[in-house]
């Protein structure tokens, strides 16, 4: 992920040490803040017990966590629909909501997302892949439906957030009439999804107050939101989380004061620098690369 210029990832599901990853994992405390604001649910929602359900409901509710990240609607058929009501009858459809995939969703689904002031996250590649059409998010956004963007997985998804900006960008272009723009598309990896994970007083923009992370790409042309839309692992240039440079062009890097423990990598035949070491410790959490290849 930070190949491609990802500083925090969501999807991990899990909350034991080893997910304590090189980028910021935002579904439990690992994620280098040290507070637990997300739950997420990937199994089918029909399959949620009574009880579990209501204590994430009453953790929503009283702000002992604040997201709330659900797949359903991961189809095209009536079924699939069906399970925003399910979502809404276990009184987890609230303002803290965010939903993956909604492939099939109409115009009666949006309305209900909307009232409740949920928010969805659209993973187009996955979902052309699986059921050969993606969510309507044309549809949401003219409600005000705030979405997203990224890999749902890499088996039928993308490897990485470029591949599937690209993706989409391709799709918006040839499927829907350039609905979205470039600026669009920026949005839905930045601002969007950190509001998602409900930490945008955290990360999601370039803004006093808000945590150094922060990732340089090549630009392509004379607009950074076009040339944004069409790059590749190869592209990025440096990549900062917490103001700490971790990763970039070989030459770069050089030039910035950083551990000694740094080591080289070529990504697309680029010659890049990784500083995933931080210590001579030992320890599985404290690997070079290297190490985690052998």
């Amino acid at each position: 992920h930070i190949f491609a210029g990802a500083t925090s990832v969501q999807g991990s599901s899990y909350t034991n040490g080893c997910l304590d990853g090189f980028v910021r994992n935002m579904d439990n405390d690992y994620n280098g803040f040290g507070v637990h604001r997300v739950v997420d649910r990937v199994p089918k929602i029909n399959n949620l017990s009574a009880t579990d359900a209501q204590e994430i409901a009453n953790d929503l509710q009283s702000g002992a966590i604040k997201a709330f990240v659900v797949h359903i609607g991961e189809g095209i058929d009536d079924s699939s629909r069906a399970e925003l009501d399910t979502l809404a009858s276990k009184r987890l459809l609230t303002n803290q909501t965010s939903i993956i995939h909604g492939t099939g969703f109409q115009d009666a689904q949006w309305d209900k997302i909307k009232a409740a002031g949920a928010r969805m996250i659209w993973s187009p590649k996955s979902n052309v892949s699986l059921y050969g059409a993606t969510t309507d998010t044309v549809g949401a956004w003219k409600k005000d439906i705030p979405v997203s963007l990224g890999p749902d997985w890499s088996i039928s998804g993308s490897r990485n957030i470029l591949d599937e900006v690209r993706y989409a960008a391709a799709l918006n272009r040839d499927k829907l009439n350039s609905f979205f723009t470039s600026q669009d598309l920026v949005k839905m990896v930045t601002e969007n999804p950190a509001a998602a994970l409900s930490f945008d007083d955290l990360i999601g923009k370039l803004a006093e107050g808000y945590t150094a992370d922060v990732s340089v790409f090549k630009r392509r042309g004379t607009d950074a939101y076009a040339s944004f839309i069409d790059l590749s692992a190869g592209d990025v240039a440096l990549v900062f989380i917490d103001g700490t440079p971790l990763h970039g062009r070989r030459d770069w890097m050089d030039a910035i004061p950083k551990p000694d423990l740094c080591e080289p990598v070529d990504i697309c035949g680029i010659p890049k620098t990784l500083s995933l070491k931080t210590s001579d410790s030992g320890s599985k959490h404290n690997q070079s690369l290297q190490d985690i290849v052998s």
